[in-house]
């Protein structure tokens, strides 16, 4: 297949993220995907990116479409890691391989923060908690993914879990222990074992954006959509994000860049596209339609990435909440998990 020219891939940005860049800036090319391009700003800690695909846009991205339903690989352009280029009023300039005009209707998306009023859904809590779990349990096995909600809220034996190498269960072990006791920690108010539970999390797995991170992205967003009603509670869920932030801001080697990318702007309250739909299916009440759509969109994000982000979403939710159901209260009192 040839590869593909400037003339060949004329492409238009039609879709900002509320928090990409003003230009004009420089930027490097940082990492490059079939359907997506990283970039690296000087004196910018986060990445910014082009995608193809509206299910992938997130706060730091623009959606960019090829003129006459062109099908566009990024792969096959001639561009590699660590060209130059620059954004001007006119658009995203890579040399002479590759220009994105900015469309004459360019739409600039809304802020992810949300927020969700957990009190409104206390009188479906017992229900709910159970049908959220089921609708995600059944995605998250479709994919054989390394986390499973029910397990995770349920408290059972890792034997549940999908067969696999004795590599693979002692990642998925680790996973599980460390969000289980992330959870009790919560659950008590206690932000310092919390936060420790959760810095195992960071880069633990397998894929572009590791399961532990992913589900952290989620677990921080609902954490910060949710309106805590206990002060013990706020001031628990603040130091814990905080304190988060700080070991991501000060070990950036603990996992990849464009993990930390997301996992730094969930602790901002933004999010990718994706996963605020799942977040707007809880606010205002509950709406299984939005809900059943946003698992579906997620799911088709990476191998498990995007079921990932909802299992942390979802166990962030229903974190501290009393009225949830027997099934937290089930979790809540199991025996502490041991590493």
């Amino acid at each position: 297949m040839p590869v593909m020219s400037r003339e060949q891939a004329r492409l238009t940005a039609i879709l900002r993220g509320s928090c990409f860049p003003k230009e004009p800036f420089p930027f490097v090319i940082h990492s490059i995907f079939p359907s997506a391009i990283n970039i690296s700003k000087e004196n910018d800690e986060l990445l910014s990116s082009f995608v193809l695909k509206k299910a992938t846009m997130h706060p730091r991205a623009v959606l960019v479409r090829a003129e006459d339903q062109a099908i566009v690989d990024f792969t096959r352009l001639s561009l590699v890691p660590g060209m130059q280029g620059y954004a001007d009023a006119d658009g995203f300039h890579i040399r002479s391989e590759l220009f994105i005009q900015y469309a004459p209707d360019l739409t600039a998306l809304s802020s992810s923060q949300i927020s969700i009023e957990v009190s409104d859904l206390h009188h479906d809590w017992p229900h709910l908690g159970e049908y959220c779990f089921a609708q995600l349990s059944a995605l998250q096995k479709q994919k054989n993914a390394d986390l499973d909600i029910q397990t995770l809220v349920g408290g059972e034996a890792e034997a549940a879990l999908p067969a696999c190498t004795p590599f693979d269960a002692r990642r998925r072990a680790l996973l599980i222990n460390s969000i289980q006791n992330l959870g009790k920690a919560m659950w008590q108010a206690d932000a310092e074992s919390a936060l420790r539970h959760a810095c195992r999390l960071i880069g633990l797995g397998q894929g572009l954006t590791p399961a532990g991170d992913d589900f952290l992205t989620g677990f921080s967003y609902a954490l910060l959509c949710r309106k805590e009603t206990e002060e013990k509670q706020t001031h628990a869920v603040r130091e814990f994000l905080n304190g988060l932030e700080n070991r991501l801001r000060s070990e950036p080697g603990q996992t990849n860049d464009i993990s930390r990318t997301f996992l730094l702007l969930s602790l901002s309250g933004e999010a990718s596209e994706a996963l605020k739909r799942l977040a707007l299916a809880f606010a205002g009440g509950f709406s299984r339609q939005q809900f059943e759509f946003a698992l579906q969109v997620l799911s088709d994000i990476g191998h498990s990435s995007g079921l990932d982000a909802a299992c942390g979403f979802i166990y962030g939710l229903s974190q501290n909440d009393r009225a949830f159901g027997k099934s937290v209260q089930a979790f809540a009192n199991s025996q502490p998990c041991r590493l």
